[in-house]
C-alpha cells in the first residue's frame, strides 16, 4: 500500500506558519566581560576595555592577576577578538559586593558586551547569575 506524500491535519491541529524577518545580530556578540576583584579598577569606574591583554599591564594590573591571566587565553583565540570588557566586584564594600551584584552594576555601565564570566563565582553565585542571565536584556550568556 502506498503512503500518501501528504497528510491533512485539519481535523487534528490547527497550524499557522509566521515568517518574519531575521533579526540583525548584535555587534558586539563575541565581547566578553571579565568580572573581577582586583582592586585595579576603581569600584566607581565599574568597568575597562581592552583592545589587547598588554593593555592591561599599563592600566595596572599584573602578570598573575586572575583577569589578565584571563584576557591572554581570551585573546589568543584565532581570529583575535577586537574588544574585552573588564569589571569589578567590589568586595572591600561593607557588606562585600556579590557576584550578581557585580554584574547588574557592571550591565548598567556598559550593556555592550554579550558574554560575562565571574572569576571569584562559587555554586551559589552560580546559580543566582544564570537566573539573572535568563532575563538579562539585552540577552546575555554566563559560563
Amino acid at each position: 500500500m502506498a503512503v500518501p506524500k501528504t497528510f491533512n491535519l485539519d481535523r487534528i491541529v490547527d497550524i499557522t506558519v509566521e515568517v518574519s524577518a531575521l533579526s540583525a545580530p548584535r555587534a558586539t556578540f563575541n565581547e566578553l566581560l571579565i568580572l573581577g576583584s582586583s582592586e585595579v579598577i576603581d569600584p566607581d569606574d565599574r568597568i575597562l576595555t581592552f583592545e589587547a591583554a598588554d593593555d592591561m599591564l599599563d592600566e595596572g594590573f599584573s602578570l598573575t592577576d586572575p583577569e589578565y591571566i584571563a584576557a591572554q587565553i581570551y585573546f589568543a583565540q584565532n581570529p583575535a577578538p577586537r574588544i574585552l570588557w573588564v569589571g569589578r566586584q567590589d568586595l572591600t564594600a561593607s557588606p562585600a559586593e556579590s557576584c550578581l551584584e557585580a554584574l547588574v552594576e557592571c550591565r548598567k555601565e556598559g550593556y555592550e558586551w554579550y558574554f560575562c564570566v565571574a572569576l571569584a563565582a562559587e555554586n551559589d553565585d552560580h546559580e543566582e547569575i544564570a537566573l539573572w542571565v535568563e532575563s538579562a536584556t539585552p540577552s546575555t550568556v554566563y559560563g
